[in-house]
């Protein structure tokens, strides 16, 4: 076979060069709410993000992650949607570990907030030794009550990308176990590749897990950034771009949740306290969220789908949160 010129072979590696792929930011004048002319209540299967990655206007997008299309069901167990008990609030110590999000390696050398209010207020500090494990002294946590964390480290270049947990949950006999996990900076950095988005300065990035009665991971539910009346039922979409994760790694392709349970929200903007939303075709209507007026909130945009979940969210700037969802709510030794 005979090789191309040397001089046709810089040319054309210049051009690549000269003409990168175009990826979707969340600031483009087209996405932007505030620009969209339909009412936000009526509109909610925008999340603001253009996934059409073609200039073609004849030739349709394989997709958009941000639009609530999924026809099957959620999956999972949901015999727990209706709770009924009192959690107890055992103090205890606890053994801990930081593994990271993807390859789930212990992170040596992490520091490490534990929120035991869910909130940063009265923070205890921590660091992990070379095995990723780090404890906390009797006391520091309860039983069956929400706790958050944070987790980063200090090296130069940093290993990972600082990340924050909420509405942690224990319930084994003390000490608990508490298992943090930490989002690597190659994953972040990664993520205009694997996902077709470029992460903004001043931004957050929120990673929601939803799992049913029995803690496994639930498939074909979407996600939504933004606001909900539950009085009312009005929804509000806000800034942000919605992808999901096939086998707990990113992947721009995927439309709903896979079988990991898992989707992220990248560009949210923090400083709006938004709100966290699963739709989904429920399996019984009962399972879907109400209104005031005992009516469930239904998708304009899909009437087969409702809201099964919601989370208030405080992100942190240029972090990961990662927030999770469970059906009942606690665990099943809470409740």
């Amino acid at each position: 076979m005979s090789k191309l010129p040397a001089a046709l072979l810089v040319f054309l590696l210049a051009l690549t060069v000269a003409c990168p792929p175009r990826l979707d930011r969340t600031d483009d004048d087209d996405d932007s709410a505030s620009d969209d002319d339909d009412s936000a209540s009526d509109d909610d299967d925008d999340t603001t993000d253009d996934d059409d990655t073609t200039d073609d206007d004849d030739v349709a997008p394989p997709g958009d992650p941000g639009v609530l299309d999924a026809a099957a069901a959620v999956t999972g167990d949901w015999s727990c949607i209706d709770p009924t008990g009192s959690p107890g609030a055992q103090p205890g110590a606890f053994d801990g570990v930081v593994l990271d999000f993807s390859e789930e390696d212990p992170v040596a050398g992490a520091q490490v907030e534990i929120w035991p209010n869910n909130t940063p207020d009265g923070a205890q500090a921590f660091e992990t030794d070379a095995t990723g494990a780090f404890s906390g002294p009797e006391g520091s946590i309860r039983s069956c009550l929400r706790f958050g964390a944070r987790v980063w480290t200090e090296f130069e270049p940093p290993e990972t990308y600082p990340t924050w947990h909420a509405d942690l949950v224990v319930t084994e006999p003390p000490p608990y176990d508490v298992v943090l996990e930490s989002v690597a900076y190659s994953t972040y950095q990664l993520l205009p590749l694997t996902v077709g988005v470029e992460p903004m300065a001043g931004r957050a990035l929120l990673i929601g897990r939803f799992v049913d009665c029995a803690g496994d991971p639930i498939a074909n539910a979407e996600g939504m950034v933004g606001s909900v009346d539950l009085n009312t039922g009005a929804v509000e979409v806000g800034e942000g771009s919605i992808r999901y994760f096939s086998d707990g790694d990113p992947d721009g392709d995927q439309l709903w949740m896979s079988d990991d349970g898992l989707m992220m929200a990248l560009n949210v903007v923090a400083n709006d306290g938004p709100d966290l939303m699963l739709w989904g075709v429920p399996q019984d209507d009962s399972h879907c969220l109400e209104d005031g007026s005992g009516n469930p909130v239904v998708a304009s945009s899909n009437p087969d789908q409702c809201l099964l979940a919601v989370r208030s969210v405080e992100p942190l700037v240029d972090a990961a949160g990662i927030i999770p969802f469970r059906v009942g709510g606690l665990p099943p030794g809470c409740i």
